[in-house]
């Protein structure tokens, strides 16, 4: 799986399995617990400015914030937010390459803070 980032916006991409196992691992988070995964960081990351080489997910209190801390993503929110967030991942076995779903705060996502960094996933 490849995290790509630029100033504004964020893309992870992988396949169908590859994410689902990631909103997987994410669903299966209690109360104060994370996980970190570590990332592809080969090639050239265009149009975005540069790979992440990790993605940490936290189970706090509050809205899903979506944020990079250096070469890193950093999510964390309430079980209900990654709950939420989790199922954005899940992507059957077929789905075509290029498919892709946009996870960013609007008004009708209560659960999503509106500083949280706008995320693509993206199926390779």
């Amino acid at each position: 799986m490849r995290l790509s980032a630029s100033k504004f916006e964020l893309e992870f991409s992988g396949t169908p399995g590859e994410l689902r196992s990631f909103g997987g691992r994410i669903a299966e988070l209690s109360a104060g617990e994370s996980v970190e995964i570590s990332l592809e960081g080969d090639g050239d990351p265009s149009p975005y400015d540069k790979y992440l080489l990790a993605a940490c997910v936290m189970v706090t209190n509050g809205l899903l914030l979506i944020s990079v801390e250096s070469d890193r993503l950093v999510v964390d929110g309430s079980p209900d937010a990654l709950s939420q967030f989790a199922g954005f991942f899940d992507f059957p076995d077929d789905t075509v390459t290029g498919y892709h779903v946009h996870h960013e705060p609007a008004e009708w996502q209560p659960l999503i803070h509106q500083n949280s960094m706008p995320l693509v996933i993206s199926v390779d």
